[in-house]
């Protein structure tokens, strides 16, 4: 019961490790994301 602060300081920043690398993982890479550059006079846009 002595170590529990240091239990707890280990779960959470574990806990905090595992929510980051989720979100990172989530998130698409910048290189990947598709560019689409409008042209005014494109029929897809009308």
């Amino acid at each position: 019961m002595k170590n529990y602060k240091f239990y707890l300081i280990i779960l959470s920043l574990s806990l905090l490790v595992g929510f980051l690398l989720v979100t990172y993982l989530d998130m698409p890479a910048p290189d990947k994301l598709e560019t689409k550059i409008l042209d005014v006079n494109d029929d897809q846009v009308k």
